[in-house]
């Protein structure tokens, strides 16, 4: 059974109000589960993937490597900062494992994955970690899911179709995929790209939405 624990990664800065309100909001839809928000003061040892991207200032390639290392040890539930809960999620500590799929089902996203503590889908994908340089086209996504076709799973493992977690792609803002079965809708923030003032400009003016089908197309 995966343990009531929600994981978040923060690191390269203090946590801005609008990450602390998400994380409060979260708490709201899941009161009685420990939260870890793990920052500089407290965070596991880096290997070398992860010690690159960090001193490169790649946040989010840390985060990528954080949140296995936090799942792996502990198990629970791991959230992006910008995802947010839109009820409870009691109902999925049954599995030991989920995650779910982008829009046309190429990648497994990992704004949020759920396990059990000694994942053995987990530790695969930290001993990925162990064996690869750092790159910016080695997303946690692309790891996920190699290693997920690669590993024999059964029904307690449960990859769900985007309308569960990521009902809009960046850019959207109501495309009538929030449903009732809906836990939870990733807000694109992407706080970790240098220029995110320009980002969020292009995503108001709809071009991140096309900037994004373009890189499904060219597998980048």
């Amino acid at each position: 059974m995966i343990p009531k624990i929600l994981h978040y990664v923060w690191v390269g800065s203090e946590i801005p109000e609008r990450v602390q309100s998400l994380i409060d909001h979260n708490k709201t839809h899941t009161p009685d589960y420990d939260v870890k928000v793990w920052t500089e003061q407290n965070l596991p040892k880096l290997n070398k993937f992860a010690e690159n991207a960090y001193k490169k200032k790649k946040w989010a390639f840390v985060s990528d490597y954080v949140r296995f290392v936090a799942l792996s040890q502990y198990g629970g539930i791991y959230l992006d900062t910008d995802q947010k809960l839109l009820k409870n999620i009691d109902d999925l500590l049954d599995l030991d494992f989920f995650a779910g799929w982008n829009k046309d089902e190429t990648y497994i996203y990992t704004g949020i994955i759920g396990c059990v503590p000694e994942s053995d889908l987990v530790n695969r994908i930290l001993a990925v970690y162990g064996t690869i340089e750092f790159d910016i086209k080695q997303s946690s996504p692309k790891v996920l899911t190699r290693c997920f076709e690669e590993q024999m799973v059964d029904s307690k493992f449960k990859i769900f179709d985007s309308s569960y977690f990521y009902p809009l792609e960046a850019g959207e803002k109501d495309n009538g995929r929030i449903l009732a079965h809906t836990y939870a809708t990733h807000l694109w923030d992407e706080s970790w790209v240098s220029f995110v003032r320009l980002r969020r400009f292009l995503r108001r003016t709809g071009f991140v939405g096309f900037y994004h089908s373009i890189r499904k197309h060219l597998n980048v």
